[in-house]
């Protein structure tokens, strides 16, 4: 006969309340992923469009007052058409910190009735700002940097911000050289629409990041949160304390408890989720990297037939590759941020491992991935027999990853601008093709190195709970 004590019935349809609506919040933030990736997508094929269009008109006009005016009207649309998807992602990107403070609170009740609990959920169970950053794995101290150039850049906001205001310049110089002014007035003219487009969108996008929703300004988890502040937290080796309300409002909580073990599979069943989500955008952001690099080389190849590589196609290459350029290194900054969220949810579900095997440790056979939530058990848990070693084998792993292979591409870009460059200061071809490899060489070391330093800051800023016993050294 058993002896387990399931949990009350009232408590078991409030586990399968909160269940169902969590399940219901992933689904509605898997649905604002693909739209905000869609609306990318469907713009990125737009500009392409456009550009190769203007290509082929630039080969049957020369560059002359048909193809200024086709450009200034295709080029407005595709402005137009910008500016509407970067407030829709902002609407979306609002959307989705809804749905993590969401999120949030259901965790804030699931640790309400299981407080044992806790050591083993990565994310937060408060729906303040602090609580959706580590639920979204910002360091809690970068909360003043949220709406920063820097946090902009990473964003799809931010990285069409940089396309639209690359436009909106480009629609400058065509309309100052429709008027027929010289060259440096053209020039001049496109950078200054683009300093201005580039600032405007930075405020709107600062603005729209530091914005909240008033119901989310009094919300009462951020009271308990204040409440809450000086209670100790879970350290390792330290005794749970377990915030149990006065009376008989809970019954006690057994290791077995049918309803720990609900919580732990949805908390499982979210990490998943989140997991999946991250990999869909890093495959997103790379497929979106690759499409403007293809739309700008055939757009750039149709200009070259057309000039016959003269000073305009170097002036327009220069143009179109600083922007590819700049989509390349946002997207390698972007992709190693995900990487780190990717090890975040194999922590975060290492760590349910762990309470799975605390109350059936007769499992633990059965189990391939582990238990501990260091990087050793990250290791395990991803298939990795042991961590890349320092020097080559090092470098071989990154190359491997994908901001690796990107960063290779954008190194390249890297060397065809700075060729390009040279070629238009007259420099001898010598210099052009040292230049082309040096600016290849320091683009690669700098993304490597930047990428070395940002995963040893994520590892050190990581404090495991469950560590694996250190491994005994081999005589």
């Amino acid at each position: 006969m058993s002896t387990e004590i399931p949990p009350s019935r009232p408590q078991s349809e409030a586990l399968q309340i909160l269940a169902t609506e969590h399940w219901s919040l992933l689904a509605t933030r898997a649905l604002t992923y693909q739209e905000s990736l869609g609306r990318v997508n469907m713009f990125l094929a737009i500009l392409s469009g456009a550009v190769i269009a203007l290509a082929l008109v630039a080969q049957a006009d020369h560059f002359g007052p048909a193809f200024i005016s086709i450009a200034i009207f295709m080029l407005s649309v595709v402005l137009v058409t910008g500016v509407f998807t970067i407030a829709r992602l902002m609407s979306l990107n609002r959307d989705d910190f809804r749905w993590v403070l969401a999120m949030n609170r259901l965790r804030h009740e699931y640790l309400e009735l299981h407080p044992e609990l806790e050591p083993n959920f990565m994310t937060s169970p408060y729906d303040d700002l602090p609580g959706a950053l580590q639920t979204l794995g910002i360091d809690i101290t970068g909360a003043d940097r949220l709406g920063s150039m820097f946090h902009g850049l990473q964003t799809l906001p931010g990285v069409l911000s940089v396309i639209v205001a690359s436009v909106a310049g480009a629609i400058g110089g065509l309309v100052a050289a429709g008027f027929g002014a010289p060259p440096v007035v053209v020039l001049l003219s496109g950078m200054a629409a683009f300093v201005v487009a580039a600032v405007l969108m930075g405020f709107w996008g600062r603005r729209s990041v530091r914005r909240l929703s008033p119901d989310l300004q009094d919300s009462p988890r951020r009271q308990n949160r204040r409440a809450n502040r000086g209670r100790p937290r879970y350290r390792p080796g330290a005794q749970m304390i377990a915030a149990e309300p006065p009376g008989e409002q809970r019954q006690p909580q057994l290791p077995e408890d049918a309803g720990a073990l609900q919580v732990l599979a949805t908390e499982h069943w979210s990490l998943l989720a989140m997991r999946s989500l991250t990999y869909s955008e890093s495959l997103s952001r790379v497929s979106m990297f690759l499409s403007v690099l293809a739309g700008a080389v055939i757009a750039l190849a149709l200009v070259a037939q057309a000039d016959r590589f003269g000073q305009t196609f170097v002036l327009i290459a220069i143009l179109v590759l600083s922007v590819v350029l700049f989509i390349g290194v946002a997207t390698v900054v972007r992709l190693e941020v995900l990487n780190h969220d990717d090890l975040r949810w194999v922590m975060g579900m290492n760590r349910i491992r762990h309470a799975y095997l605390e109350r059936h440790p007769e499992l633990e056979p059965y189990f391939v991935t582990t238990k501990h939530d260091d990087f050793i058990g990250v290791s395990t848990t991803l298939g990795y027999e042991r961590t890349p070693t320092r020097g080559i084998g090092q470098l071989a792993h990154g190359m491997q990853t994908l901001p690796g292979m990107v960063g290779v591409v954008a190194a390249v870009i890297a060397g065809a601008l700075v060729a390009l460059i040279a070629d238009a200061l007259s420099a001898p071809t010598a210099l052009v093709v040292a230049g082309a490899v040096g600016a290849f060489l320091l683009t690669m070391a700098m993304i490597g190195i930047w990428g070395i330093r940002s995963f040893l800051q994520f590892r050190a800023s990581h404090e495991p709970r469950f560590a694996s016993q250190e491994l005994p050294k081999q005589q």
